[in-house]
């Protein structure tokens, strides 16, 4: 979906969103699990947010802290031209009422496969991207996924250094 409606989306609605791709429904020991599945529960992958039009939250750039559930505010600040920008001047985003970014802390995974956890950070991410399309399906919200971007505007813009996290 590349055409979004110029309404708010609720509070609710993306707390339901962000539950689908990175809630925690579970401990096992030491680990929390969550709604979408992590190769050896590492959880490498980190969820960002540019809210552009969300009842009661000021738009700007928000880190998903999942064990709290909260949103951590990094930015108040407009970011929809940057946003378009950063991925190929692809306008429909600044249309939507939130642009979710996933980031990749690749030693959680690298430590424990080696190599291999180069793949699973994809899968990782894929699974979370999934959940949270299906949630979004099922409010009648709607999403798409957007794999075209410039890696380094993307890190400036959430502040990550492109190496570790990237």
């Amino acid at each position: 979906l590349r055409t979004f409606s110029s309404s708010a989306i609720g509070l609710n609605e993306l707390a339901f969103l962000l539950w689908s791709g990175q809630g925690i429904t579970a401990q096992a020991g030491k680990h929390y699990l969550r709604t979408a599945p992590s190769a050896g529960a590492v959880y490498p992958i980190e969820t960002y947010l540019s809210i552009q039009n969300v009842e009661g939250i000021i738009p700007g750039l928000y880190h998903l802290n999942p064990l709290l559930f909260e949103l951590e505010s990094l930015k108040e600040i407009d970011l929809k031209a940057d946003i378009s920008r950063a991925f190929l001047n692809q306008r429909f985003m600044e249309k939507a009422a939130v642009n979710i970014i996933w980031t990749a802390v690749s030693r959680r995974s690298l430590a424990k496969y080696g190599e291999r956890g180069g793949r699973y950070l994809l899968l990782d991410a894929a699974h979370i991207c999934q959940n949270v399309l299906l949630a979004a399906e099922a409010i009648d919200c709607g999403g798409c996924p957007v794999a075209a971007f410039y890696d380094q505007e993307v890190n400036e813009m959430l502040e990550v250094d492109g190496i570790e996290e990237t």
